[in-house]
């Protein structure tokens, strides 16, 4: 019997990321419109702009994610905020919803080396799997764009579920869709805050992805160097 029913997948530093960093975003953004940033300035965290959403178990934007407008309009306020953080100059609205579309095109991903294989091999397995992510409305898009979206039965953002990692709520709601338990699944990801103590709050077991071996341990959970040494843990 397989330990697991379910794996529930983070994206972003899980299965791909922006190429060559994630700081091209705005890299690229603001070159479109004549504006020169160093990546340097970028390195912006992507927790920025959420502060006024946060409660103590979590960011909770309902209002936001009330429909696709909503959030592109609340989405890019938040980008606005993060250019001013990073002393940019110029058109920001105009950059930020450049932005905003950018995160979502497949063109600005790379997929890890071993995503695929390791799917394939999941897959075969017979195991149910999801992705839940901190991320845009047009994530499902996006993944479909990469050639992921065979190899998931659902994917959960939280621009559409008005929650963010750690809150249990975005973490309920892919467990509903997939019709088990946290018992029955793992999450896997790479961020302590977000996937690791997210999981943890709902019962779920959870192993930590650390590519570039900078996380702190947590007792008890299982860290790997990359998704093909999951396979073990399974």
């Amino acid at each position: 019997m397989l330990p697991y029913s379910t794996l529930l997948f983070d994206f972003g530093g899980t299965l791909a990321d922006v190429h060559p960093q994630h700081e091209w975003l705005y890299v690229r953004a603001c070159g479109e419109f004549g504006v020169a940033l160093d990546p340097g300035r970028a390195g912006v965290s992507d927790d920025f702009g959420w502060e006024p959403y946060d409660t103590p178990l979590g960011p909770v934007h309902l209002e936001m994610s009330a429909g696709e407008e909503a959030f592109a309009t609340h989405k890019t306020a938040v980008l606005v905020d993060r250019l001013q953080r990073m002393g940019v100059a110029g058109p920001l609205e105009a950059i930020a919803a450049r932005i905003y579309q950018l995160d979502t095109e497949p063109e600005m991903y790379r997929i890890y080396d071993e995503v695929f294989p390791t799917l394939e091999v999941l897959r075969g397995k017979g195991y149910r799997m999801g992705i839940i992510s901190n991320h845009e409305w047009h994530l499902p898009a996006l993944i479909r764009g990469l050639g992921l979206g065979s190899y998931f039965n659902t994917v959960v953002s939280s621009a559409r579920v008005g929650y963010r990692k750690p809150h249990p709520e975005i973490f309920r709601c892919v467990l509903n869709d997939l019709g088990c338990s946290g018992n029955d699944a793992l999450m896997i990801g790479d961020s302590i805050s977000s996937d690791v103590k997210g999981a943890i709050r709902v019962g779920m077991p959870v192993v930590l992805v650390d590519r570039e071996h900078t996380s702190t341990p947590v007792d008890g959970v299982p860290v790997v160097d990359n998704l093909s040494d999951l396979l073990e843990f399974l």
